[in-house]
């Protein structure tokens, strides 16, 4: 509306001309609709600003004048008349004659005043749309890199420390020994016996000791001949050799290793080398089970028994067991248990025995990682000493003397969960939790104790380490509820740091006193829209069905819109999936189920008729039913995956989008996670429109399978900044700087296994790389690549020795091998399902060899099979490169059988990179190009991202 002026005194000079410090501008709201004045606001904020809106208009107030040319101005300038703002220079005259104000706007020759007090102040923050923009806090580039401290317990050193004052402390001959083997350790160069060549020090030794046994031996085959056969010469040589027999391998193995075990069955073989201990404050790795005898004393066994020698020990360990018996039945019980021998069976079983045990120090427990040497005894003697151990056992669980029971099953009986059982029925928790730690035992099981005792952040992190929480939890509820609850808590929130935001909502769901935070979470996964905001109407319908039909406008969409059939899919299989039963979840199938026949009628489907079928008795909608044509099959998917009907496909390049892409993954919801560099990280649709942007420098990309969660890496002077994505609440936390040699690119959205070098972490992402969650020290060489999958962990150790495959099952990282990798020409690559992909080239043929499998391709083979460009493996998938001039041919492959199935055509040779990530094959360059294939429905999609 037009202005009026309130004060009629005439003002001579109506703008401002020229340069001016103008400390205010002013936007007439009857020249420039509300939106327009918020852009102009906008475009003329400076730090400190404030702003106001009178119904004659709208004030931008600086908070310091700012000097500007008044002539061309898209505002009013308002500069300082004494104590008001000014729209025009006025005299002392025309000042005086003003009322009292705060701004005075000249209008046709009159003075319009305006106080501060009769204005709204404006918050031009909500008037901007950050939804495409990602929030992150800034990184402090003066610290150093963080060294990982280990979250998980660290392994027990002495058992003693567990039992209590319940064992005798150990002798101070005991301690200078200890104190000197020490000395001698820290001496020596380690060499781990985990490590490549580190196990055959250790043999060799062993072999050394052969040598002289043979020697003695041979001795007295001599003396024998030399006699004529006369027994007593004989019976002199076979002393001799058990007396030296029985030197060396008293100083080959200490006497408190000893166990009995049936004659009946043999020992079993030494798979592989054991795994070192790592360094102090860490988790050992997991061992490879019971270790059986070593071959050297294998041989000296049957050498023995064929020399006649084995009658002389025989008669030796026959009386010192006598002696032993005789104790227990004497009721000298504290004797007895120094000098008790441990059952044992064939899994842990170290080989004959050549000797009798020495006298304990005290009655400590083992951690069962050596393999002991047995003495082998009939059947009947091991289940008499397994009698007298319970009898034993149960006499002193009678008298309450309970660290020496616990020793009992522990160590003559080998019952170790009892044990753990024992303690837990005593209330010792923390010792029990010590001890199955030391134990190896099973993950529920320390989780579980650990939780008992009441050390909280240790039992969350081996929970995550080795995804033990349902197990845990399973065990917690029937007699600690509380505990239970609060674990589960804690398992939640590790779900949705992996960004398996519906599974959290799941597992929190049970606690009412948490419901309001699961409902936040569900709120935020419906918000983020695509397959997961899908997914989440079922979760809704299954927890609070009552609210469903809020969600009306959003179902009548899912239904309706032609554009939405990957939503519906999602809801689909999320509802097949589910095993609750409502009348909410028969609702939602009812709206979707029309809509899902509708596509496939189309040739969209995505399921077969069985499912189809499932669907339809979940919707249970009789119209629906009465309109389907009778006598016809339901229409099915058609798609075709890749490894289906051989067909050689001919694809090519998206056209040349506007950013450089490094590196990509797919995403939730057909959308994928790019890395353009220095310029951040995108988050792009399927048709290359960036939905998202993050503002950090992105280079590398790993991904975690929920496709909610990233990590992105740019390499920085030696070093590596990592940054955390959430995709879901689109935010970014600088996690810092690490120095990295290699790393997985694959984690599961919490635990990333990195390698500094010689040594393996696996870090926690959540907040920072501070945190360690397991490692391994030092593996006897340069760790030189990583992969891990859910189910497998690599390494490839580079040793003095050569190259050294270590694998870990996983999630409880056990290792399963350590195997030398073959040498040969060509390149190489880790295969994700296990083992060692070596390539070569024969000409104009790709040869490749996978474990026992060698299978060769004519049509691939690319110029120089050592550009690691060229190649990209995956679970069933292999990319080759090969240069096709002006340009480029990407052959894909069957890592199995090395069958071509497609060729990709790229226009530009040498900038195109490719990656493999589950089922999803990509490839991408520095023109903007992106090329995807969903390989389990041959769906290609080519974007050019802009």
């Amino acid at each position: 509306m037009p202005h009026r002026p309130e004060h009629t005194a005439p003002i001579r000079q109506p703008l401002w001309r020229g340069r001016q410090a103008m400390g205010a501008l002013w936007f007439p709201a009857d020249l420039l609709g509300e939106s327009e004045r918020a852009r102009r606001i906008l475009r003329h904020w400076r730090s400190g600003a404030a702003a106001f809106r009178f119904p004659q208009g709208d004030v931008l107030r600086f908070a310091v004048p700012v000097e500007m040319a008044a002539g061309g101005l898209d505002a009013w300038p308002l500069c300082r008349q004494g104590a008001v703002w000014s729209s025009a220079p006025l005299t002392a005259a025309e000042c005086a004659a003003l009322p009292a104000a705060d701004v005075v706007l000249v209008l046709g020759g009159g003075a319009v005043p305006l106080a501060f007090a009769d204005a709204a102040p404006l918050d031009p923050a909500q008037w901007l749309d950050v939804g495409a923009y990602a929030l992150h806090d800034t990184l402090d580039r003066r610290l150093p890199p963080a060294v990982p401290v280990l979250l998980a317990p660290h392994e027990v050193a002495d058992v003693r420390d567990a039992l209590g004052a319940g064992v005798p402390p150990t002798s101070e001959a005991q301690r200078a020994f200890l104190k000197a083997a020490s000395a001698r350790r820290k001496a020596n160069v380690h060499v781990p016996s985990s490590a490549p060549g580190g196990g055959r020090r250790s043999a060799g030794s062993g072999w050394r000791w052969v040598v002289l046994v043979v020697v003695a031996l041979a001795v007295v085959g001599m003396m024998s001949r030399s006699t004529g056969h006369s027994s007593r010469p004989e019976w002199l040589a076979l002393a001799l050799a058990a007396g030296v027999v029985w030197f060396l391998v008293r100083s080959r193995k200490a006497a408190s290793t000893w166990s009995s075990s049936p004659s009946a069955q043999s020992p079993s073989q030494l798979a592989s080398q054991p795994v070192s201990r790592p360094a102090a404050h860490a988790i050992a790795a997991r061992r490879l089970g019971r270790l059986g005898p070593q071959a050297w004393r294998q041989w000296l066994a049957r050498l023995a028994v064929t020399s006649q020698l084995a009658q002389v020990l025989g008669r030796r360990q026959a009386a010192y067991m006598r002696r032993m018996l005789e104790m227990f039945d004497s009721g000298r019980l504290d004797e007895a248990l120094r000098r008790a021998i441990p059952l044992d069976d064939n899994d842990s079983s170290g080989g004959q025995a050549f000797g009798t045990p020495g006298r304990r120090n005290d009655l400590s427990l083992t951690d069962g990682s050596p393999a002991a040497a047995s003495m082998s005894f009939d059947p009947g003697l091991q289940d008499h000493l397994r009698q007298l151990y319970r009898r034993t056992f149960e006499r002193l669980d009678r008298e309450g003397r309970v660290d020496e029971a616990v020793f009992v099953l522990a160590e003559l009986l080998k019952a170790r969960q009892e044990a753990l059982d024992y303690l837990e029925r005593h209330a010792r928790f923390e010792q029990a939790a010590r001890l199955a730690l030391t134990w190896d035992s099973p993950p529920g099981t320390i989780v579980r104790l650990l939780c008992l005792a009441g050390d909280w952040r240790r039992a969350v992190a081996v929970a995550r380490r080795d995804q033990a929480f349902s197990e845990a939890v399973l065990q917690l509820a029937p007699k600690w509820p509380d505990a239970a609850a609060r674990l589960r808590e804690d398992w939640a929130h590790h779900l949705a740091a992996q960004g398996r935001w519906l599974e959290a909502i799941e597992v929190l769901w049970p606690l009412p006193a948490h419901r309001e935070l699961a409902a936040g979470w569900l709120l935020r996964a419906e918000a983020e829209g695509s397959h997961l905001g899908a997914r989440a109407l079922v979760t809704r319908a299954a927890l609070l069905p009552d609210t469903l039909e809020r969600e009306v406008l959003r179902i009548r969409a899912l239904a309706d819109d032609p554009d939405q059939a990957a939503e519906r899919v999602a809801v689909v299989e999320a509802l097949l999936a589910t095993q609750a039963r409502s009348p909410a979840l028969r609702d939602l199938a009812r709206a979707v189920a029309p809509a899902v026949l509708a596509d496939h009628a189309r040739g969209d489907g995505r399921f077969k008729q069985a499912a189809l079928r499932d669907l339809l008795r979940l919707a249970a909608d009789p119209w629906l039913d009465a309109d389907l044509p009778t006598g016809q099959p339901l229409p099915e998917s058609v798609d075709q995956p890749l490894d289906g009907p051989r067909a050689i496909h001919a694809w090519s390049a998206p056209e040349p989008g506007a950013h450089a892409i490094v590196d990509a993954v797919p995403s939730d919801g057909g959308r994928c996670l790019v890395a353009l560099g220095e310029a951040g990280a995108a988050l792009v649709d399927g048709t290359g429109r960036i939905t998202a942007r993050f503002a950090v420098p992105a280079h590398r990309i790993v991904f975690a399978p929920s496709g909610t969660v990233a990590l992105v890496l740019a390499p920085r002077a030696g070093v590596w900044r990592v940054s955390r994505l959430d995709l879901v609440r689109r935010t970014v936390t600088d996690l810092g700087v690490a120095q990295l040699s290699c790393f997985a690119d694959a984690f599961d959205g919490v635990a990333w296994t990195v390698s500094d070098g010689r040594s393996i972490r696996v870090l926690d992402t959540r907040e920072g790389l501070n945190e360690a969650l397991w490692q391994v020290g030092d593996l006897g060489g340069e760790v030189v690549a990583l992969t891990a999958t859910a189910g497998l962990e690599q390494a490839l150790v580079h040793g003095p020795n050569g190259l050294a495959l270590w694998q870990y099952q996983l999630p409880q990282r056990r290792l399963t091998s350590r195997d030398t990798v073959p040498e040969g020409s060509g390149a190489g690559l880790l295969h994700p399902t296990g083992g060692w992909l070596r390539m070569a080239v024969d000409g104009d043929t790709l040869v490749c060899h996978h474990s026992t499998d060698v299978w060769r391709c004519s049509d691939a083979a690319p110029p120089d099979p050592r550009q690691a460009r060229s190649w990209a493996v995956g679970d069933r998938w292999l990319l080759v490169a090969r240069a096709t001039p002006p340009g480029e041919a990407w052959h894909v492959l069957s890592a199995a059988t090395g069958l071509r199935r497609g060729v990709l055509t790229w226009p530009s040779s040498g900038a195109s990179r490719a990656r493999v990530v589950g089922d999803h094959l990509l490839v991408f360059d520095d023109a903007g190009r992106l090329w995807t294939l969903d390989t389990r429905r041959t769906a290609v999609t080519r974007l050019s991202v802009r």
